[in-house]
This record gives structure tokens, C-alpha cells and sequence, in this order.
């Protein structure tokens, strides 16, 4: 037993730290990892290698009779399975294994010389969105109760924990039953339940943990189901108007993220000038050269355009600078567009020799790190050839184009022949064509499906417009009471019963009444009632009683153009089958920054309803001629700056007087005095070089006005305040609209001749009445007198 203790005194003494070297190694540097392969090409571990870091991952690799790739160093093992489930999103497996990480050392030939970063260094600080589960307060009624809604995840966010769905209900003062219950789903995965039982019937509040591995890129769906019960007998709680539940438009659901860190690559634009993330989402500032020319103008309102392309349902607020007016570069993402001759010294610096020879012949398109902000980004569009501008702006609203841009830069021809996708217009609307998705329906009783149809405003639906539904549902139900009906904007247009006999294949076929088709948007609800022969309210089938709604369903909307222009159909008619209708913008002699945005903003909100960037020029007014003479137009600007609006005043609904300090009353409208000189207006008239074209005229006697204008022009919650051809605005906000012209005059006589010929039936009803009543009464009269003679005679 000495020995023994001296045998391990002698080796103490000899190497007193080894033990606990030894000791501390296997508790603090054996770590989690993801191995994703190894490969013996170099090439093929590059390949993958480099989509990893591309894409935000701490790659590296290590080379030994194969090359290995690794990604993270992990202290958990949970930690590098997340990163492992995000990493299989992209397209690549691999494992997680624990690995020693002293013996990866800094020096080491054969490790990659990239360092080795943590996933969050390629990505923000952590952000935070909360998106509206509601625009109204939402009412279910009935036993089953079904909502669906959804939220986007940016494909450059990267999720994190804190996620919540927070709901504000209301429920019927009578109290539930012990059974009642409501359960939260996302993207089909049961994350809650409670009991309805006992909550606060009004207003109460229920926050819900949303899991961080639930949460998917795109589309996500949240679904909210409930059983709702007030009595012992389902059937009476499904009529009983008392078994209700309103959820309530307050209610949301909060996502906490990182944003990707923009690397200098192309292949993500717009990421980052236009951003998901925030409430509007322009993130950028777009700026021209002091000198500019119509080419570098048009090219600004055509990204403006495919802003607003790319954010169809947003607010956008788009801000276009000539450089010399811009004070904020510092403090934003910028686009130059530019040429060789106006190219600040910090920007030309930015450029190679040969970038600079080749920018006089073709475009430049290149993204770098700001000079002004190395924190921000900054896309150069340059050329010397203005076609090659024009051609580099519309390759960067093409995707296929762009996923194809792997560097940081990319020359562009103007003989490049970019490939457009066929956009038919057609009469036929399928739902897969608006993306819908085929829609599963389950459960008994009350069932409802919805679908938000935006019809192009230039269109005058035909009376034979039908709706065709193509379904298919369960063989088991009561068809004695299964039956369905459809509403388009809350208005019932049609029932159905379902039938044994087509329940493998069946159609719902209607023609849109008149009091609706006319709408600029359909919101059309399918609701279903399901029983089940036999069950005597028995809810335990609910599983069996089902319906299948296919995408295939359709509209048939046979339509002819507008040709009436008021701002209930804005953007008709400068926009026609989702296409620019030979569109001209001119702006004043010498715009202002201010004027520019203004105009961008407007393109921008264009954009929503186009999918196509041709048949679109912009000018400034002094280089109006007759070219331009068949071109639908809006023309932007103070009258004394603007000569289009100068010579169009005679034109106009609402007149300016000779000197322009003022608009002037007419028979549609009395203005106060002072007030007239301190209000914008808005008007469509027709152009005065071609009656067959239109103008949509914006301008005011103060450069402040032309930016309450664009609020109303620009803004969702805004424009469906605008009413009739013309439209005055002041600095509050308030708007005073107004019809001018013998169309609509007309229109207003038709509607009320339709009215006096619905009277008509009734006045004649009641005229004959009055006749046969006087008749009757002489008649009686008559019978009186001759009675009395004939009985006085008798006497």
C-alpha cells in the first residue's frame, strides 16, 4: 500500500496539473456541433461550405483524409438541434455530435483560415413585430366555432424565444358549460387549451406561448377552434342566438426575431432597402443626381413602382432626394442612380478602372458598404447609356433575374431581352390563381370558409357573372338538413342542399346578383351546416362530417372597361388589367426633392395593383409636347412652377383665379374666403389634347399642400375617403368631394326616372283605389235614395 502511494506522490510531483488538466478538458471543452458531411472533392465541401455561411451559419472545415464540415460550437445539445432544424430549411442534413474543441486550434493547417463566428453574429439585435390577428372584432356563434388567420415570417429573420399570441374575447353572460373549451393552433400543431367556463364575459385577456420550432418561413397559419355549450342539448346551443363569442381586433400576435445582417451580395435584393420587419417597410432612401435626367427619374419611380409590388396590402412611404438636398445619409440604406459625370468623388471611389470604362456603354449594378455609414448599405445603378439604366432597374424586379446575381456586382446590356410572364387577362378568377390554397372543413353544425376577392377597378362586371364552387364532403351526413350557403359582402346570393348522389364531385353554381357585382371588392363567405343522420346530437362524429373546397373554384367575370373616371375606381383608369394605360407623369419645371417623393409614393401605391413596369414614361413640364398628347396623365405641381397646370386651369372642375393665389367658387361648391388660398385639390378631368384620355391633376398654391394631396392618393385608410371627380383638402385633414360633369348628371337623372318608374305601379294602384271608392260610395248613395223613394211611394 506504500508503494502504491508513493508510485502516485512521484507522479504528482512530476506533472502537478496534468490530472486536473486532464479533468477540466472533459468537463469544459468537449462541446455540441453539427456535422454536415464529409467529402472528398474540395469542391463539393465548398459548395455547401459556402451556401452555409451565405445563409448565416458558422461553417468551417476541417481537412484530414477527407474534408469535413462542421457548423457552431454549441453548450447544449437542444441549442445545436434548433440550429440543425433551421439549417435543414435550406436544403441541407446533417447531425449533431459532441466534439472536443481543444483540438480545433487557431493555428491549425487544416482548418478553413474563416474564423469561426456564433450563428447570432451574422444576424441584428433581436426585433420585435406584432401582427393584427383581426381588422374587426370577429363573432362566432353557435356549438363549433372555427377562425383562421395568418402572419409572415420573413425569409431573413431568424426566430427567437419570446414568442406570444395574446386574445381578447367576450362571451355571453350566460355561463358555459363545464365542457366548453377553446384550443390555439399553429400551422395545425395544438399549442393551447382552456376551458370557457368561469373566464370574464367581458374582455378577457388570454396570452399564449407561441413554441419557437411551430413557427415556420412564410405563411403561418393560426387557427382558433371552440365548443361552445350553454345547455345540456347541443342542437338548441347551435339556433340559440345567446351562444356567442366575439374576439376582439385588439387582439395580436407578437414575434421576437433577428434580421439577417445583409451581406454584399445582390441575390437578396430588395432585402435590405425594403423590409418585412417594419410598419413601412421602406428602408432606404433613393437618391438622384442634382442634374438629373428623365432616365434617372423614371428609373426612381420605377423602383418606387416595384416597392409597392412587393408590398401589395402595406403603406409605403418612399423618399426620392437629389443629392444635394439629402441630409440623412448617415442614417440610411441608399440607391444612387447616377452616370459617370455627376458621381460624388466618395461614390466614384467605390468604383474598379474597369467599372468605370464599362459604365459607358452598359450599366453597373453594385452593392457595397455605404461611405457615409459603413452600418448601412448602398446599391449603385450607374450608366452613361440612360436605355442601360432603364433596362439594370427593370432586371432588379424580375426574381428569376436576380437569384441569378451570386456577386456583389453585375453589368447590364441595354440589348438585354428580359423575359416577362405571361399575364392574360381572362374572365376567369380561380382561387389558386389569388393563393388560396384547397380549404378542409370539419366538424358538425355551422361551418364557414372565407376568401377576399380584389376586383381591377377598371372593370364593369357583366349581369351574367357567375361563381362556380367545386366541393366534395362526407357520404355520411343528414342530407335532409345538410345544406350550404355563400355571401359576398355579407349579402346571402345563394343556398344549396348537399345530396348523397354528388357528394364525390359536386358544384355550386350562381350568377352574382346586381346589387353586388358592381363591388371593387368581393368578400365572399361560404358557410356550411353539417348534421349527421342518426346521431340525435351526438357530437362524437364531428370527425365524419367534412368538406373538401377546392382552389379550382372560380368567378366568371365577363367585364368591359370604364370609361367614367371617379376616385371610387382609382386607380382606374391609369392602371388597366393590372398594366400601366399608356401613363405619363409630369412633374414641374425644375421638382424639388419634395415634389419627386411625392410622385414616387403615388407609383408606389400604383404598384399594388400592377404587375407589369412598361407603357409608363415620366417628364418635367417644359418638355410636354404633342407626343405625348394620347398619353392618360398625372401631372403634379404649383401652377406657377407646373405650365401643364397653367394651361389645363380652364379644364379644370375647380377653377384657380387669374393670379393663382386662390381657387374659386362655382355651383358645386361655396369657398370662404382665406380658406380658398389654403387648400389642395385633387381632379380627374379629361385631357384637353385627347377627350379620350384622362388627367389626374394634383396641386395646390403651396408646396405643403401638395403633400396633403398625396396622403389621400397614398394611403389605404385614406382613399376610400375620396369621393365623385374632385376633391378639396385642407391642412386638417378634412375633405370636400364633389361630381362634376353631364355623364355623371345623367347617371343621377337615370337612377332617379329608375325610381319614379318603381312608383309608378304603386301611384297607379292607388289612383284606381281612389276611383273605385268614389265609385262606391256615389253607387251606395244612389241605391240609398232610390229605397227611401220607392218605400215613401209605397206608403
Amino acid at each position: 500500500m506504500k508503494k502504491i502511494i508513493v508510485v502516485w506522490l512521484i507522479i504528482f510531483l512530476l506533472n502537478p496539473l496534468g490530472y486536473f488538466t486532464a479533468y477540466g478538458y472533459a468537463e469544459t471543452n468537449e462541446r455540441y456541433t453539427i456535422q454536415i458531411g464529409a467529402f472528398k472533392a474540395e469542391n463539393n465541401a465548398d459548395k455547401t461550405y459556402n451556401k452555409l455561411i451565405q445563409n448565416g451559419y458558422a461553417a468551417y472545415k476541417i481537412k484530414s483524409n477527407l474534408i469535413k464540415v462542421y457548423v457552431g460550437n454549441y453548450k447544449t445539445r437542444e441549442e445545436a438541434v434548433n440550429v440543425l432544424r433551421d439549417i435543414e430549411k435550406i436544403g441541407i442534413n446533417g447531425i449533431v455530435i459532441r466534439k472536443n474543441f481543444d483540438m480545433i486550434l487557431p493555428n491549425d493547417k487544416n482548418i478553413s483560415s474563416k474564423p469561426i463566428k456564433s450563428i447570432n453574429e451574422y444576424f441584428s439585435k433581436t426585433n420585435e413585430k406584432n401582427y393584427r390577428f383581426f381588422d374587426n372584432d370577429v363573432h362566432i356563434e353557435g356549438v363549433y366555432g372555427s377562425y383562421i388567420s395568418f402572419f409572415t415570417v420573413d425569409k431573413y429573420w431568424k426566430i427567437e424565444d419570446g414568442n406570444y399570441m395574446e386574445l381578447i374575447l367576450s362571451q355571453s353572460d350566460i355561463e358555459k358549460c363545464i365542457n366548453s373549451t377553446l384550443t390555439i393552433y399553429i400551422n395545425n400543431y395544438p399549442i393551447y387549451s382552456t376551458r370557457l367556463q368561469n373566464k370574464k364575459k367581458n374582455r378577457e385577456v388570454i396570452k399564449v406561448r407561441i413554441p419557437i420550432e411551430y413557427i415556420r418561413e412564410g405563411f403561418n397559419e393560426v387557427k382558433i377552434r371552440t365548443y361552445s355549450r350553454i345547455s345540456t342539448t347541443p342542437c338548441l346551443d347551435e339556433i340559440n342566438p345567446a351562444n356567442w363569442i366575439v374576439y376582439h381586433k385588439e387582439s395580436y400576435i407578437h414575434i421576437a426575431f433577428r434580421e439577417k445582417i445583409d451581406e454584399n451580395s445582390l441575390k437578396e435584393y430588395p432585402y435590405p432597402y425594403l423590409k418585412e420587419s417594419k410598419e413601412l417597410p421602406v428602408n432606404s432612401l433613393i437618391i438622384i443626381p442634382d442634374d438629373f435626367k428623365n432616365e434617372h427619374l423614371k428609373a426612381a419611380m420605377l423602383l418606387s413602382t416595384n416597392f409597392g409590388q412587393k408590398q401589395a396590402f402595406k403603406n409605403l412611404d418612399i423618399k426620392i432626394e437629389k443629392f444635394s438636398d439629402s441630409k440623412d445619409k448617415d442614417k440610411n440604406n441608399i440607391i444612387f442612380i447616377g452616370s459617370s459625370n455627376n458621381l460624388p468623388n466618395e461614390i466614384s471611389l467605390l468604383l474598379t478602372t474597369e467599372e468605370k470604362e464599362h459604365i459607358k456603354k452598359e450599366a453597373l449594378i453594385k452593392e457595397v458598404n455605404s461611405p457615409y455609414n459603413k452600418n448601412f448599405k448602398m446599391l449603385l445603378i450607374l450608366s452613361d447609356d440612360y436605355k442601360s439604366i432603364i433596362k439594370a432597374v427593370k432586371s432588379l424586379t424580375v426574381e428569376d433575374m436576380v437569384m441569378q446575381m451570386k456577386k456583389n456586382t453585375q453589368f447590364i446590356s441595354k440589348n438585354l431581352d428580359i423575359v416577362k410572364k405571361n399575364q392574360k387577362v381572362s374572365d376567369y378568377i380561380s382561387l389558386k390563381d389569388m393563393g388560396y390554397s384547397d380549404v378542409f372543413i370539419e366538424g358538425l353544425f355551422r361551418q364557414n370558409a372565407k376568401f377576399g376577392i380584389n376586383i381591377p377597378k377598371n372593370w364593369i362586371i357583366q349581369d351574367d357573372a357567375k361563381l362556380y364552387l367545386k366541393m366534395r364532403y362526407s357520404q355520411i351526413l343528414n342530407f335532409d338538413k345538410s345544406v350550404m350557403t355563400v355571401y359576398i359582402n355579407n349579402i346571402p346570393i345563394g343556398s344549396k342542399r348537399l345530396s348523397y348522389e354528388n357528394a364525390n364531385d359536386d358544384v355550386f353554381e350562381i350568377t352574382i346578383p346586381k346589387d353586388v357585382k358592381d363591388s371593387t371588392y368581393y368578400d365572399l363567405k361560404v358557410t356550411f351546416y353539417l348534421d349527421i343522420e342518426g346521431v340525435e346530437c351526438d357530437t362524437r362524429l364531428d370527425s365524419n362530417s367534412w368538406v373538401y373546397l377546392s382552389n379550382e373554384s372560380f368567378l366568371y367575370l365577363p367585364h368591359s372597361n370604364r370609361k367614367d373616371s371617379f376616385f371610387e375606381y382609382y386607380s382606374s383608369p391609369f392602371i388597366q388589367n393590372n398594366k400601366f394605360n399608356d401613363l405619363l407623369m409630369v412633374l414641374s419645371e425644375k421638382p424639388s426633392s419634395e415634389e419627386i417623393s411625392i410622385a414616387g409614393n403615388i407609383m408606389a401605391f400604383l404598384g399594388h395593383e400592377t404587375n407589369d413596369l412598361d407603357d409608363f414614361e415620366v417628364i418635367t413640364a417644359d418638355e410636354y409636347n404633342n407626343t405625348y398628347k394620347d398619353k392618360n396623365m398625372i401631372v403634379i405641381g404649383l401652377p406657377k412652377e407646373n405650365r401643364l397646370i397653367d394651361n389645363m386651369n380652364k379644364n379644370m372642375h375647380i377653377k384657380f383665379n387669374e393670379d393663382y393665389t386662390k381657387f374659386l367658387s362655382n355651383e358645386k361648391i361655396t369657398l370662404l374666403e382665406d380658406f380658398d388660398s389654403k387648400v389642395a385639390t385633387i381632379q380627374l378631368i379629361k385631357s384637353p389634347y385627347n377627350h379620350d384620355k384622362k388627367v389626374l391633376v394634383i396641386t395646390s398654391m403651396k408646396n405643403e399642400g401638395l403633400g396633403w394631396a398625396k396622403k389621400y392618393l397614398t394611403d389605404f385608410n385614406l382613399i376610400v375617403k375620396l369621393k365623385g371627380n374632385a376633391t378639396i383638402i385642407d391642412e386638417l385633414g378634412n375633405v370636400f368631394c364633389k361630381y362634376y360633369g353631364k355623364s355623371i348628371e345623367n347617371q343621377i337623372e337615370i337612377k332617379e326616372r329608375n325610381i319614379e318608374h318603381k312608383n309608378i305601379p304603386k301611384e297607379i294602384f292607388t289612383s284606381k283605389l281612389k276611383y273605385f271608392t268614389i265609385f262606391l260610395i256615389v253607387t251606395l248613395t244612389i241605391i240609398i235614395i232610390i229605397s227611401i223613394f220607392l218605400i215613401r211611394r209605397k206608403k
